[in-house]
């Protein structure tokens, strides 16, 4: 009668799992059998095999039973704990009894899966469901788990025994025919076991982990042909991506120093076993990089000091997270850069769809990539589109590159920091440095199309990496640039829109920029060919600013605009009409360009005589009604603000800051906003014992502090500039009819103080989009439409460089003069390499062409 007909089937002592008998009597019997089991003499070699099998099922038999006894014993309401520990002791002993089988096995004769096919999946799953019931012991046993924990401690010491043996046996003693397909199968089996192993033994001991990885790897190295266009490369990534972001979690969430180390450096063991198994299926046909992408993302962030912003850790856990994670992980990208799957993965990200950290995390990982871009001969254009995943995502980075981030040096000598976004643009900059020709020209044209885009940041960054790449090649590439967005302005200027479009705004900015970086002969050569007199230019030169000339000819420059401001406005004196206004707000507009070299009385007096004119409690107001009034404040505020510096006694200076307060007092909050700034100023500019002007203060900020807006505007200028903050922080601390304001500003700063806070208040900020003023409310087609158009109006970036009739003759460089100019650079640098004395009997004449050329330049 066999186990399964016994009568004890429905004793007490018995369970039925899985169509499985387990009963006390028939598991002594079983236990009994493999302790008196031997492999047998020399001569009994020939059955060695088949006796193996045996005793392996047996054990595996004997394993799972005992396992399920426990647990039925622990659901006792009286625990018989003695017999828990004796079922825990008979595991520890099979276990023992197996290992020693298969050592004597291995060195008595050749091991293969013909002979044993059973042998690699049975004993990776004891092994598997040992360690997993190791794992979940505290679970398990409950509060008796202290009885038990000695002998708990004996069965994973010889689990782990066994698994050693089994390892070396299965790397070094084993073999798979992989010209047979039920071979292949007990290998993909083998490998999912010992992946599961690999998963249970990581929360156990980093050692045990540690030599099952290893083993793991190897088995995976020894077959990797056959295993290329399997899965194993896929479900392995995954297991690891996986148990690197749980250890990077826990490191995160714990306090204890101990706990926080073991998990970096299980995060950090896995990541170099993955960086090995990437090494080994390189080029593999079935290869799924999605989890090791998201997983290599998340890493990025511990490349900077963002747990330090967001979770308080200190700089010395940065400093730890740093070492164990961003090591590892440059080195698996170095490696996988290589692959055109995950290249091609990493450019197909929709960045519509990322949010909050994942920016953060994105950028990182990009610049990542960059850096091992860097080391590769690209020949796919991988480094353009890469930079072009850059751009797309710029957008959308408002509070990342506003929350105070911090990154190291590239230069290790250097204690220098960066912020997020000259992190970004200096390894941006770096890879668009090592384009092609024809990759530079389309680069070129995403600059065009950037700056005459709404987007501020997006334009701001490629403005800054189109002057950073012309300035490390030569200064002609500058200058030719320079005269082309110099065109765009100018032919821009026609349409209405312009004036007060993100574009002008992204122009201005990068116009600037270029002649900012321009040595003083070509500067001298824009000045020349764009005369500053001719009224087609005085938008240009408000964009070139004349304060960014060499101080002789901006001392030319401001002569002769302000002379043309003083003029114009005397003609509107006597005028008064609109085209005369027109004309003093753009003369205005470029005077406020000015450094102010020279100090002027005549123009002390008309910004004064401006500013009463535009006062509202003037009986005869020059703008009353006009349609440029807000243009008219704004250039003579930005006017007033060049020129504080300038401004002869504080006669001048309180006759304007009566006039802004009875302004601001009117209470339009535009205007309000408009000049206090630079109504902040000018008061910093006041003597110290001019009462007056406090007072006068203290009665404005009680009246326009009432409006959300501005009290934010006032609050801002306060934290960002000294000089405002050492102006209003006595006042607000002295009187006591500004408690309420003084209160709101501790809240403000209280709030932007705070991580949460200041990132709330951030975001808020970055959902502003730009949209006309003029479209109202009601026409909500027209104004849907505007929202979603790149732009304020329609621009064709080709029609921008299509020939037209220039601003002023001189503006067109002529071809022949550049061809000569080249001739004459080859001809000094063959000279330069001729030799010293054939050069001795011609140079009087060098001297005299010197000498003419710099005639000319002058």
């Amino acid at each position: 009668m066999d186990d399964s007909q016994s009568s004890d089937i429905f004793s007490e002592n018995s369970i039925n799992l899985q169509n499985i008998t387990i009963n006390a009597e028939s598991y002594d019997l079983l236990l009994n059998k493999i302790k008196n089991s031997t492999l047998g003499n020399v001569s009994q070699r020939n059955k060695l095999s088949e006796r193996f099998n045996l005793i392996l099922n047996d054990c595996s038999s004997l394993i799972f039973q005992g396992l399920e006894l426990i647990l039925s014993l622990l659901e006792e309401s009286a625990v018989p704990i003695d017999k828990v520990i004796n079922y825990i002791d008979d595991g520890a002993c099979t276990l023992q009894i197996l290992s020693n089988f298969i050592k004597n096995v291995i060195e008595t004769t050749a091991v293969t899966c013909c002979t044993m096919k059973t042998f690699p999946t049975c004993t990776g799953n004891i092994i598997s469901l040992v360690f997993s019931h190791c794992k979940d012991s505290e679970c398990i046993y409950g509060r008796y788990l202290y009885n038990v924990e000695k002998k708990l401690k004996d069965l994973f010491r010889n689990c782990h025994e066994l698994q050693l043996t089994y390892l070396m046996a299965l790397g070094k003693n084993f073999l798979f025919d992989l010209s047979e397909q039920d071979e292949q199968e007990i290998l993909i089996e083998t490998l999912n076991i010992n992946l599961k192993i690999g998963e249970v033994v990581q929360a156990l001991d980093v050692k045990t982990m540690a030599e099952q990885w290893k083993a793991y790897v190897m088995i995976c190295e020894k077959y990797s042909n056959f295993l290329l266009d399997k899965n194993i490369y896929s479900n392995c990534t995954k297991l690891l991506a996986s148990t690197v972001e749980d250890n990077i979690k826990t490191a995160l969430q714990v306090t204890e120093d101990k706990i926080v180390m073991r998990s970096l450096k299980v995060a950090n063991f896995s990541l170099k076993i993955l960086l090995k198994i990437s090494s080994i299926f390189k080029g593999a046909i079935c290869v799924n990089y999605q989890h090791i992408l998201d997983l290599l993302q998340h890493i990025s962030l511990c490349n900077s000091n963002y747990h330090e912003l967001t979770l308080n850790k200190s700089s010395g856990f940065s400093n730890l997270m740093y070492t164990n994670l961003i090591v590892p992980t440059d080195a698996l990208i170095n490696q996988l850069v290589n692959e055109e799957k995950f290249i091609k993965l990493v450019l197909s990200t929709n960045t519509n769809d990322i949010k909050d950290q994942n920016i953060l995390a994105y950028i990182l990982f990009r610049i990542s990539i960059m850096k091992a871009l860097l080391q590769t001969n690209d020949i796919s254009g991988t480094k353009y589109k890469l930079i072009e995943c850059v751009f797309s995502i710029l957008p959308n980075c408002h509070v990342c590159f506003n929350m105070g981030l911090k990154f190291n040096s590239i230069i290790n000598e250097s204690n220098q920091s960066y912020g997020l976004y000259e992190y970004l643009l200096i390894h941006t900059l770096a890879l668009a440095a090592c384009m092609t020709q024809q990759e530079y020209i389309k680069l070129e044209k995403r600059f065009y199309e950037a700056i005459m885009d709404v987007d501020y940041y997006t334009a701001v960054f490629c403005s800054n990496v189109w002057i950073s790449l012309c300035r490390m090649n030569n200064s002609q590439l500058q200058i030719n640039t320079l005269q082309n967005l110099l065109k765009i302005y100018q032919k821009l200027e026609s349409n209405g829109s312009f004036a007060t479009s993100p574009q002008q705004v992204n122009l201005n900015y990068t116009i600037e920029l270029f002649f900012q970086t321009l040595k003083y002969p070509e500067k001298l050569l824009i000045y020349k060919h764009f005369s500053i007199q001719d009224k087609r230019n005085i938008g240009i030169w408000f964009a070139l600013k004349i304060r960014n000339l060499p101080e002789n000819l901006e001392i030319h420059a401001e002569r002769i605009v302000i002379e043309k401001l003083i003029k114009v406005y005397d003609e509107l004196s006597n005028n008064n009409t609109s085209y005369e206004i027109d004309n003093l707000i753009k003369y205005m507009k470029l005077a406020s360009t000015c450094s102010f070299v020279e100090c002027c009385l005549k123009l002390d007096d008309l910004i004064v005589i401006s500013w009463c004119r535009a006062c509202p409690d003037c009986s005869s107001i020059v703008l009353q009604n006009h349609p440029s009034v807000v243009q008219y404040m704004a250039c003579l505020t930005n006017l007033t603000e060049s020129y504080v510096q300038n401004f002869e006694n504080n006669t001048s200076l309180n006759k304007i800051i009566r006039v802004m307060s009875s302004i601001m007092l009117k209470g339009n909050s535009d205007l309000i906003i408009l000049i206090l700034k630079t109504f902040c100023k000018l008061l910093c500019q006041c003597e110290d014992e001019d009462d007056s002007a406090m007072d006068l203060l203290i009665n404005t900020l009680q009246t326009i502090t009432k409006d959300n807006a501005v009290q934010n505007c006032l609050f801002s200028m306060i934290t960002s500039h000294d000089e405002i903050n050492n102006l209003f922080t006595p006042i607000l601390n002295k009187h006591p009819s500004l408690t309420d304001l003084r209160h709101r500003f501790v809240e403000y700063k209280t709030k932007f103080q705070n991580t949460i806070g200041r990132k709330d208040q951030l975001e808020i900020v970055s959902e502003n989009i730009f949209e006309h003023k003029c479209i109202n409310d009601y026409n909500v087609d027209l104004k849907l439409e505007a929202i979603k158009t790149s732009s304020n109006f329609d621009i064709d970036i080709d029609s921008l460089f299509e020939e037209s009739e220039p601003a002023s003759k001189k503006a067109k460089l002529d071809m022949n003069v550049e061809n000569l100019v080249s001739n004459i650079e080859n001809n000094v640098l063959q000279l330069s390499q001729a030799k010293e004395n054939i050069l001795n009997d011609h140079k009087n004449r060098i001297k005299n062409v010197c000498d003419n050329l710099r005639n000319i330049i002058s």
